[in-house]
Protein backbone atom coordinates (compact mmCIF):
# COMPACT_ATOMS: atom_id res chain seq x y z
CA UNK A 1 0.00 0.00 0.00
CA UNK A 2 1.32 3.41 -0.97
CA UNK A 3 0.50 6.70 0.74
CA UNK A 4 -2.50 8.52 -0.71
CA UNK A 5 -4.78 11.45 -0.03
CA UNK A 6 -8.57 11.79 -0.21
CA UNK A 7 -11.05 14.52 0.53
CA UNK A 8 -14.11 13.76 2.66
CA UNK A 9 -16.55 13.75 -0.26
CA UNK A 10 -18.53 10.87 -1.75
CA UNK A 11 -16.98 11.52 -5.18
CA UNK A 12 -13.41 11.31 -3.85
CA UNK A 13 -14.13 7.99 -2.15
CA UNK A 14 -16.08 6.50 -5.09
CA UNK A 15 -13.32 7.41 -7.56
CA UNK A 16 -10.40 6.07 -5.53
CA UNK A 17 -8.79 2.89 -6.98
CA UNK A 18 -10.04 -0.17 -5.11
CA UNK A 19 -13.09 1.57 -3.66
CA UNK A 20 -16.15 -0.58 -3.04
CA UNK A 21 -19.62 0.94 -2.91
CA UNK A 22 -22.49 -0.88 -1.18
CA UNK A 23 -26.01 0.43 -1.78
CA UNK A 24 -28.72 -0.44 0.75
CA UNK A 25 -32.26 -0.06 -0.55
CA UNK A 26 -35.43 -0.39 1.49
CA UNK A 27 -36.08 -3.93 0.21
CA UNK A 28 -32.76 -5.12 1.69
CA UNK A 29 -33.31 -3.68 5.17
CA UNK A 30 -37.11 -3.51 5.42
CA UNK A 31 -37.11 -5.62 8.61
CA UNK A 32 -35.32 -2.91 10.64
CA UNK A 33 -38.31 -0.54 10.45
CA UNK A 34 -41.22 -0.90 12.85
CA UNK A 35 -44.05 0.16 10.51
CA UNK A 36 -44.54 -2.84 8.20
CA UNK A 37 -47.58 -1.32 6.45
CA UNK A 38 -45.57 1.79 5.56
CA UNK A 39 -42.67 -0.39 4.35
CA UNK A 40 -45.07 -2.18 2.01
CA UNK A 41 -46.42 1.10 0.63
CA UNK A 42 -42.87 2.31 -0.15
CA UNK A 43 -41.74 -1.06 -1.52
CA UNK A 44 -42.74 -0.26 -5.09
CA UNK A 45 -40.35 2.72 -5.12
CA UNK A 46 -37.61 0.82 -3.24
CA UNK A 47 -35.78 4.01 -2.22
CA UNK A 48 -32.06 4.12 -1.57
CA UNK A 49 -31.59 4.38 2.19
CA UNK A 50 -27.79 4.61 2.32
CA UNK A 51 -24.52 4.05 0.50
CA UNK A 52 -21.31 2.91 2.13
CA UNK A 53 -18.03 3.42 0.25
CA UNK A 54 -14.90 1.80 1.67
CA UNK A 55 -11.34 0.91 0.76
CA UNK A 56 -11.23 -2.29 2.79
CA UNK A 57 -10.57 -4.72 -0.06
CA UNK A 58 -6.94 -5.65 -0.41
CA UNK A 59 -5.86 -4.36 2.98
CA UNK A 60 -3.98 -6.62 5.35
CA UNK A 61 -5.53 -7.40 8.74
CA UNK A 62 -2.96 -5.23 10.50
CA UNK A 63 -4.08 -2.09 8.66
CA UNK A 64 -6.88 0.35 9.32
CA UNK A 65 -9.97 0.39 7.12
CA UNK A 66 -12.05 3.46 6.53
CA UNK A 67 -15.14 4.45 4.68
CA UNK A 68 -17.68 7.12 3.99
CA UNK A 69 -21.41 6.61 4.55
CA UNK A 70 -24.09 8.67 2.82
CA UNK A 71 -27.42 8.17 4.65
CA UNK A 72 -30.39 9.68 2.81
CA UNK A 73 -33.05 11.83 4.49
CA UNK A 74 -36.50 10.33 4.86
CA UNK A 75 -38.71 8.25 7.07
CA UNK A 76 -40.78 5.07 7.06
CA UNK A 77 -43.97 5.57 9.05
CA UNK A 78 -42.37 8.41 10.99
CA UNK A 79 -39.20 6.44 11.74
CA UNK A 80 -36.14 8.12 10.28
CA UNK A 81 -33.96 6.36 7.70
CA UNK A 82 -31.15 4.46 9.42
CA UNK A 83 -28.33 2.04 8.79
CA UNK A 84 -28.70 -1.67 9.46
CA UNK A 85 -26.55 -1.58 12.60
CA UNK A 86 -24.18 -4.25 13.86
CA UNK A 87 -21.94 -5.57 16.58
CA UNK A 88 -18.33 -6.34 15.75
CA UNK A 89 -18.32 -10.12 15.68
CA UNK A 90 -15.24 -11.06 17.71
CA UNK A 91 -13.58 -9.67 20.83
CA UNK A 92 -10.37 -8.92 18.95
CA UNK A 93 -12.12 -6.90 16.22
CA UNK A 94 -11.60 -3.51 17.82
CA UNK A 95 -13.20 -0.14 18.24
CA UNK A 96 -14.60 2.26 15.64
CA UNK A 97 -14.44 6.03 15.28
CA UNK A 98 -16.91 8.26 13.37
CA UNK A 99 -16.37 11.81 12.14
CA UNK A 100 -19.40 13.86 11.09
CA UNK A 101 -18.90 15.47 7.66
CA UNK A 102 -22.31 16.96 6.79
CA UNK A 103 -25.95 16.66 7.76
CA UNK A 104 -27.50 15.88 11.11
CA UNK A 105 -27.83 12.46 12.70
CA UNK A 106 -27.81 10.30 15.77
CA UNK A 107 -25.60 7.38 16.64
CA UNK A 108 -27.46 4.70 18.59
CA UNK A 109 -25.32 2.35 20.68
CA UNK A 110 -26.11 -0.71 22.76
CA UNK A 111 -23.90 -3.01 24.80
CA UNK A 112 -24.33 -6.76 24.89
CA UNK A 113 -25.67 -6.31 28.44
CA UNK A 114 -28.48 -4.01 27.23
CA UNK A 115 -27.05 -0.61 28.16
CA UNK A 116 -27.71 2.05 25.54
CA UNK A 117 -26.46 5.49 24.60
CA UNK A 118 -27.28 8.04 21.93
CA UNK A 119 -24.93 10.68 20.52
CA UNK A 120 -25.41 13.53 18.05
CA UNK A 121 -23.58 13.02 14.76
CA UNK A 122 -23.01 16.47 13.27
CA UNK A 123 -20.24 18.07 11.17
CA UNK A 124 -16.95 18.02 13.05
CA UNK A 125 -18.12 15.66 15.81
CA UNK A 126 -15.86 12.70 16.58
CA UNK A 127 -17.73 9.74 18.07
CA UNK A 128 -16.01 6.74 19.64
CA UNK A 129 -17.64 3.30 19.65
CA UNK A 130 -15.92 0.80 21.96
CA UNK A 131 -15.64 -2.86 21.10
CA UNK A 132 -18.73 -4.87 22.13
CA UNK A 133 -21.12 -1.95 21.57
CA UNK A 134 -23.46 -2.27 18.59
CA UNK A 135 -23.96 0.88 16.56
CA UNK A 136 -26.53 2.25 14.12
CA UNK A 137 -26.76 5.72 12.57
CA UNK A 138 -29.98 7.62 11.95
CA UNK A 139 -30.45 10.64 9.66
CA UNK A 140 -32.65 13.14 11.52
CA UNK A 141 -32.15 15.99 9.04
CA UNK A 142 -33.46 17.04 5.64
CA UNK A 143 -30.22 16.51 3.69
CA UNK A 144 -27.96 13.46 3.36
CA UNK A 145 -25.99 12.59 6.50
CA UNK A 146 -22.36 12.00 5.53
CA UNK A 147 -19.85 10.57 7.98
CA UNK A 148 -16.37 9.08 7.90
CA UNK A 149 -15.52 5.92 9.88
CA UNK A 150 -12.30 4.10 10.71
CA UNK A 151 -11.83 0.60 12.19
CA UNK A 152 -9.37 -2.36 12.15
CA UNK A 153 -9.31 -4.15 8.78
CA UNK A 154 -9.77 -7.59 10.36
CA UNK A 155 -13.21 -6.63 11.74
CA UNK A 156 -16.17 -8.89 11.00
CA UNK A 157 -19.80 -7.84 11.46
CA UNK A 158 -22.63 -9.46 13.37
CA UNK A 159 -26.02 -8.31 12.05
CA UNK A 160 -27.91 -11.37 13.28
CA UNK A 161 -27.60 -10.47 16.96
CA UNK A 162 -29.36 -7.17 16.27
CA UNK A 163 -32.19 -9.06 14.54
CA UNK A 164 -32.42 -11.58 17.39
CA UNK A 165 -32.69 -8.74 19.93
CA UNK A 166 -35.51 -7.08 17.99
CA UNK A 167 -33.33 -4.12 17.00
CA UNK A 168 -31.99 -1.42 19.28
CA UNK A 169 -33.51 -0.42 22.66
CA UNK A 170 -34.81 2.85 21.21
CA UNK A 171 -36.18 4.08 17.91
CA UNK A 172 -35.84 7.61 16.55
CA UNK A 173 -39.21 8.95 15.41
CA UNK A 174 -40.23 12.19 13.75
CA UNK A 175 -42.74 14.01 15.94
CA UNK A 176 -43.78 17.38 14.53
CA UNK A 177 -40.49 17.74 12.67
CA UNK A 178 -38.35 16.90 15.70
CA UNK A 179 -36.46 13.65 16.40
CA UNK A 180 -37.75 11.91 19.50
CA UNK A 181 -36.37 8.73 21.09
CA UNK A 182 -39.08 6.21 21.90
CA UNK A 183 -38.68 2.80 23.57
CA UNK A 184 -38.61 -0.15 21.18
CA UNK A 185 -41.13 -2.67 22.58
CA UNK A 186 -39.63 -5.45 20.42
CA UNK A 187 -36.16 -5.08 22.00
CA UNK A 188 -34.89 -7.90 24.20
CA UNK A 189 -31.47 -8.77 25.60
Amino acid sequence: MLPFQLTLTPESFRNHPGARSVLRRLSEIANIFSQTAEVQSLAAHNPLIYEFVDLRDGLSESMLSFGLTILQPGAVGGEYFMTKGHFHAAQQDGDEVYLGVSGQGRLLLQSRQGEHREMDLVPGAILYTPLAWAHRTVNVGRVPLVFFSIWPSATAYDYEEITRRGGFPQRVMDQNGQPVLVPNPAFQI
